[in-house]
């Protein structure tokens, strides 16, 4: 009788209830293919799905399923107290192609403990050479041990000897893809198999999308609906030239595109009236929306939503790393399996350089795709070199086209700079609305005034008393803890907005804020700069702390931002008692008060300046600052991980506040297990802490962690959410006594 081979086991169901190993492969295989398709490496993603789980195939591996019956038997883990079934498919890889498995050794060795460092992997490759005999071939059929070997893909093969460097690279950057189709294959049928066989309550709710087509027949209504009736200004006639000429480049080849406009002039929607032109002239995918990671933005999100559909947009804002790996919270990870994605520029690029199968599922989803970067000029200029790279490789061989959005247009052309170098920028950049300047004059519609002293900082109190002056007006500082400080020192009803405030909560307090606007209220906001980007928010007046000019231009944009004023709007800029945090925003302050010490004429909205301005902020600054790009030639995947980050020194981590139905959703994830839907619908509760904030709650018993993923704020201290700031972590962090009683 022929022996069966299991690849996941069901706790307390006998074995014929288990999935088989051969058909898991084989299901993998095809998924796999299916997606590495998408970038031409088919039968490369076919091979890493049909040898993945090979190891599975052992006495000692089945036997321990069979002796634990435990639903997590088939996950590795670090103390390496479950059988290792990853290694031996790396070595049949390299055994049977040599150096050319090398991708494939990389991809199925890290498929449950991430990509790896090729030195460690060669370490672990030689102690474990004995894996490979302890899986019997005779047990394994035929069609699954002896596929043809693919070829390489033409850009992988050896060219002229200057580009070695590039090759490797690219061939790095091809693993990960590789590993992204590998991954998310392997969790969608696993998650298939136990969502079929658990019961009803537990099945995987997400609604299914519609085509590209569709979508943007729905949009195309929208924004008919938006202008019909609409009133004959400046601002609207700009809007409208914007739009045609995003729908006409849409026609263009793919490429690097960048939309230069003023804020207030329909970015938002253009760009998208672009991407979903350009995506169905293309046959592409989907459509990626990155926002930087200062930005609010669920209200991007919102409004795609209502022009797009529901069902249509997913908004991804945090990571939800798992502190161990589980079944449930491995396949729970976000892939990006909608036709519109919503991100921030921290989520975008991190996973592009992460090692993890839980951030870099979603990779191989990017390909095929038209990725807006709104308000791009917020890239980190450390990482700067690596994020170029990358993103030249993905509209060279992934067939992306990237629209580089923003009102502050930042010099990432390639051109020759100081002592012979060159700076690695696009080599050709499609400019979308042909006269940009022309454009940018036709919208100035405030005047900016800067400080009598502008060496001397403006103390929060006569801040304060500056901004009660005036009835309608908007405060934008550089930290959170300064939003806080001074929001104090106003009346009462001032609106506050802060990253420490869930995005549930921000888009409340954004509505109330608009509603306000519309009556005769007295309206003041004290905000981050989180509300410089993709918030339709319009003040006479702004005072914006001393920041990057790309910055100040922002503020503005929040200011007469219709031009309905009878005159200019005001912006204020004030030199706060507080520095902006370290890394670009300090270095684009350095270089926005040497520039206005030079020029005190200075207008920092013209678009002429920026030029300048960034050449500056990029050209004297070291580009990859942590050595990434030569770790990457080393294939040194876990190192990368850990030095990549897009805000220096972060290390936040993300936890799920008491705010709004925010109980009934945790309430889910505690009864039903965390999976993909589950997970979206906790993302408008998550703020980001930082470690010092996290042991803190942690050492006064505040927190929660569900599934080893989420971190939660107890029902004990829901005091620590307050309805104004958000999260207040000040004084003594004693539970609440009146949740103690039953």
């Amino acid at each position: 009788m022929k022996e069966e081979f299991y690849a996941h086991s069901l706790e307390g169901k006998p074995p014929e209830n288990w999935q088989r190993l051969e058909e898991h492969l084989k299901n993998v295989a095809e998924t796999a293919r299916r997606f590495a398709e998408q970038f031409n490496a088919g039968e490369w993603g076919y091979l890493a799905g049909l040898w993945h789980d090979l190891g599975k195939f052992s006495q000692r591996f089945q036997e321990y399923m069979k002796s634990e019956n435990d639903i997590d038997a088939h996950i590795e883990n670090k103390l390496g107290r479950r059988p290792d079934h990853s290694t031996a498919g790396a070595l049949f890889a390299l055994r049977e192609y040599g150096k050319k498995g090398w991708p494939l050794a990389f991809t199925i060795a890290g498929h449950h403990g991430g990509l790896g460092i090729k030195t460690e992997l060669d370490a672990r490759f030689f102690k474990k050479a004995g894996l490979i005999d302890s899986v019997p071939s005779a047990s394994i059929p035929n069609e699954i041990l002896k596929p043809e070997a693919p070829a390489l893909p033409s850009f992988l093969q050896e060219g002229k000897p200057n580009d070695k460097s590039q090759i490797s690279r690219s061939q790095e950057f091809w693993i990960r893809m590789l590993y992204s189709a590998l991954v998310d294959a392997d969790f969608l049928d696993t998650e298939e198999f136990y969502e079929t066989v658990e019961e009803e309550g537990r099945k995987l709710q997400i609604s299914f999308a519609e085509d590209l087509a569709k979508i943007k027949e729905r949009f195309d209504l929208f924004i008919e609906s938006l202008t019909v009736g609409a009133e004959d200004t400046p601002v609207n006639k700009v809007r409208a030239e914007v739009l045609r000429a995003c729908r006409e480049q849409a026609l263009s080849a793919q490429g690097v595109f960048s939309l230069s406009a003023p804020t207030g002039s329909g970015k938002t929607l253009a760009a998208m009236a672009f991407a979903l032109n350009h995506a169905i002239n293309h046959d592409l995918e989907r459509i990626i929306i990155v926002i930087p990671f200062t930005s609010i933005i669920e209200q991007n999100a919102k409004i795609y939503r209502g022009a797009l559909g529901e069902e249509n947009v997913i908004e991804h804002h945090a990571n939800l790393d798992p502190e161990e790996e589980t079944h449930r919270n491995r396949l729970a990870c976000e892939n990006w399996d909608a036709p519109v994605i919503v991100t921030t520029s921290v989520q975008f690029f991190e996973s592009l350089l992460a090692n993890r199968s839980s951030r870099c599922r979603k990779l191989h989803n990017i390909a095929r795709s038209v990725v807006v970067f709104d308000e791009v000029q917020s890239l980190p200029t450390g990482h700067l070199l690596p994020i170029l790279d990358l993103l030249k490789e993905l509209v060279h061989i992934y067939h992306v086209s990237v629209v580089l959005s923003t009102a502050t247009q930042p010099a990432l052309a390639q051109r020759s700079i100081a002592m012979g170098g060159q700076f690695p920028g696009f080599k050709h950049i499609i400019e979308i609305v042909a006269d940009p300047v022309k454009t940018f004059e036709v919208l100035k519609r405030t005047e900016v005034i800067w400080p009598e002293k502008i060496d001397e900082a403006c103390p929060w109190q006569t801040l304060a008393g500056n901004i009660q002056r005036h009835e309608r007006v908007l405060a934008i500082v550089h930290r959170r803890e300064d939003a806080r400080i001074l929001t104090r020192l106003l009346p009462n009803e001032t609106f506050h907005l802060s990253a420490l405030m869930c995005p549930a909560h921000r888009s409340q307090v954004i509505d109330e804020i608009r509603h306000a606007l519309k009556t005769q209220q007295i309206v003041r906001v004290v905000s981050t700069q989180l509300v410089e980007a993709g918030v339709d928010l319009d003040f006479p007046v702004v005072f914006r702390a001393l920041a990057g000019l790309d910055s100040l231009a922002q503020a503005a944009g929040r200011c007469n931002r219709e031009g309905k004023l009878s005159g200019k709007g005001t912006v204020y800029i004030f030199v706060p008692p507080t520095l902006p945090p370290k890394g670009t925003p300090a270095k684009a302050y350095d270089i926005a008060m040497s520039m206005y010490k030079a020029n005190p004429s200075l207008d920092p909205l013209r678009p002429d300046i920026f030029q300048n301005y960034f050449r500056q902020l990029y050209f004297t600054q070291e580009l990859d600052s942590k050595g990434i790009q030569s770790d990457r030639l080393a294939f040194k995947f876990k190192t990368v991980a850990e030095k990549f980050t897009m805000i220096e020194d972060d290390g936040s981590e993300s936890i799920v506040v008491p705010f709004g139905n925010s109980t009934k959703r945790i309430e889910n994830l505690r009864t039903l297990g965390i999976s993909r839907g589950r997970l979206r619908a906790i993302q408008p509760f998550i703020v980001n802490l930082y470690p010092q904030q996290i042991k803190i709650l942690k050492q006064a018993g505040a927190l929660e962690t569900i599934e080893d993923a989420v971190k939660v704020i107890l029902p004990t201290h829901s005091y620590l959410y307050d309805r104004v700031f958000g999260v207040v972590i000040e004084g003594s962090l004693a539970a609440d006594p009146l949740t103690l009683i039953q």
